[in-house]
């Protein structure tokens, strides 16, 4: 039987050399469980935040309005 063992960890990191600095500590931390576990990866990818719901609304039933100016004949 094959299994499958997932970590998450979600990290708020303040830019590219942040995010380098929780991957080092991530690394330093798989190091002893891939002495047990060799073909143990890493994977980290970046993720955008979710849109709000409000957000979400507003996107779908945006209009470009065009409001005449004063005097304009129309």
């Amino acid at each position: 039987m094959k299994l499958r063992a997932e970590l998450v960890i979600d990290i708020l990191a303040d830019g590219y050399v942040d995010a380098a600095d929780h991957q080092r500590s991530i690394e330093d931390f798989l190091a002893p469980l891939r002495v047990k576990y060799p073909g143990a990866k890493l994977s980290i990818k970046e993720r955008r935040e979710r849109r709000s719901e409000s957000d979400n609304r507003m996107a779908k039933g945006s209009h470009l309005i065009s409001i005449p100016r004063a005097g304009a004949a129309g």
